[in-house]
């Protein structure tokens, strides 16, 4: 029964004396319960379930008696982190609970954390070892490629190729580079992974702590020894545990002759989301030579708009720098491909370094679901005149 709020000046009647009354003597009952009821004695435990290590945020079983959790007068503590989720089927001789998610003391490794169970009469403790609840890697990490050096690559002599790998993570990662060259018709080459202090890292693995940028080298320690003219091609994919790879493929290079390299103010052209449509999107194989793949469902014709993520470096504050975002659809009978107006401006104005950007295109696919596309998306910095580019290309199919 709700007991009304009283205001200085208004009448309080009987039947408002009275609801007081009644409350007070209900709880006084409840008290009095309390105090007559629950156990004598301190808790005991018998058994935990499961036995051995176990981890913050895990559901445990408490064998005993004595625990008065019919009553209320149960609790559970880790150290000094108390429980607070009791799962249905607990009773005054098994507690179901649920460690704290945080568990002070608790290490990645394990560590002994004394466990307390009391009622409304005393306590006891179980000695358990608890370990930290791993944490969630969230985010990313940008890779680009840079340059070359030598700018040209020459039969017998060795090539650097420079990457910028940077974090966008909220944890160190041990990021592995897997380089695989395509050298049609020349012995294995042995590819090298260089950290950014020129270390070869045999594992082939960088580490990138929270927030750091590096740039790294794959390095060919020498071109084969093939006649000038000689095509090449080289794709590198960096990956860590628990969060998006990205591969980058290098533009094609030929030997004795200087590469395209990507505009140096551009550090990376990824793919970021679906914005409108079905559809799915997968990293390439060891054997692909694009950037993507993506797959629109159906046998209809079909529109899917996608989004690109691109982040810009490299620019001194306070000079604007233009750049245009454009699709071609370089194979493909039907396909086509285009920015999209709404969501990308007819050209992105960038003033500062560090600006992020999604640029967004619609692809739209033809009823016949045997041809795939493959389709080119760029970017080209307007202020430059050579090396302004930065380009993706997704084989773009139908599921």
């Amino acid at each position: 029964m709700a007991l009304k709020n009283v205001n200085p000046g208004d009448l309080i009647t009987a039947v408002d004396w009275n609801d007081l009354v009644t409350e007070l003597k209900a709880l006084d009952g409840r008290v009095a319960d309390l105090e007559k009821g629950g156990s004598k004695s301190p808790p005991r435990i018998t058994k935990v379930l499961p036995e051995g290590t176990v981890m913050a945020g895990d559901q445990i079983r408490i064998f005993g008696n004595n625990f008065d959790f019919t009553r209320g007068g149960h609790s559970v503590t880790f150290g000094n982190s108390p429980a607070v989720n009791f799962a249905n089927g607990s009773s005054d001789s098994l507690l179901i609970v649920q460690i704290p998610q945080q568990v002070d003391g608790a290490t990645a490794s394990g560590a002994p954390i004394t466990m307390t169970v009391a009622n409304l009469t005393g306590f006891t403790t179980w000695a358990l070892t608890v370990k930290s609840k791993p944490e969630q890697v969230g985010g990313r990490f940008e890779f680009g490629y840079l340059n070359s050096d030598p700018k040209i690559p020459t039969a017998n002599n060795p090539i650097d190729y420079h990457f910028r790998l940077a974090s966008l993570s909220n944890a160190d990662l041990a990021v592995l580079i897997s380089p695989v060259l395509q050298f049609s018709g020349a012995p294995a080459v042995i590819v090298e992974v260089h950290d950014s202090d020129g270390q070869l890292r045999v594992d082939r693995t960088i580490t990138l702590h929270e927030g750091e940028a590096k740039i790294i080298s794959v390095k060919i320690p020498a071109i084969p020894n093939v006649p000038n003219g000689t095509n090449f091609g080289l794709t590198v994919t960096a990956s860590a545990s628990g969060v998006q790879p990205v591969t980058i493929i290098v533009p094609p290079q030929t030997v004795g002759q200087a590469g395209e390299e990507p505009d140096s103010t551009i550090t990376n052209l990824t793919f970021s989301n679906i914005l409108d449509g079905t559809a799915t999107f997968q990293l390439p194989g060891p054997a692909d030579t694009v950037d993507g793949i993506l797959s629109i469902p159906g046998t209809t014709a079909a529109k899917v708009t996608i989004a690109l993520d691109t982040t810009f470096a490299n620019i001194p504050t306070g000079t604007p720098h233009h750049y245009v975002a454009s699709a071609t659809v370089v194979s493909g009978a039907g396909w086509t491909a285009s920015r999209n107006p709404v969501v990308t401006p007819n050209e992105y104005e960038i003033s500062a370094p560090g600006a992020q950007k999604f640029p967004g295109f619609d692809i739209n696919a033809p009823a016949d679901d045997s041809v795939p596309a493959f389709i080119r998306f760029t970017l080209t910095h307007k202020e430059a005149m050579i090396n302004n580019k930065r380009s993706v290309i997704f084989r773009v199919q139908r599921a």
